[in-house]
């Protein structure tokens, strides 16, 4: 776990908890929705530096790293729509998380 500190949509910061070998994102309430647009993308450029990182399976129950309090897990599904005609068909993406219960 690794604490990062992005730029926010406020002219401030935040500071965004990164575990690089479960892919976990710990994002306090309504702090995925205060990311400046360069955070989002030194938040990928991150990512994408650590893609190579020993991987670690989520387990079924998380904490919050930082108050150890039960996390609750849920789903995010995403409708994507192909790029060109020549792209795969639109489809659907779905993506596990964990917030506070």
């Amino acid at each position: 776990m690794e604490a990062h500190t992005l730029a926010s949509l406020a002219g401030g910061t935040l500071e965004l908890d990164l575990c690089f070998s479960c892919h976990g994102i710990w994002f306090d309430p309504q702090e995925n929705l205060k990311l400046s647009p360069a955070a989002v993308v030194e938040l990928f450029r991150l990512l994408h530096a650590h893609r190579d990182a020993a991987r670690q399976p989520l387990t079924l129950k998380m904490d919050c790293p930082r108050c150890s309090q039960s996390l609750a897990q849920g789903f995010d599904v995403c409708a994507v729509a192909a790029t060109s005609p020549t792209a795969a068909d639109s489809g659907t993406v779905v993506s596990a998380r964990f917030h506070r219960s």
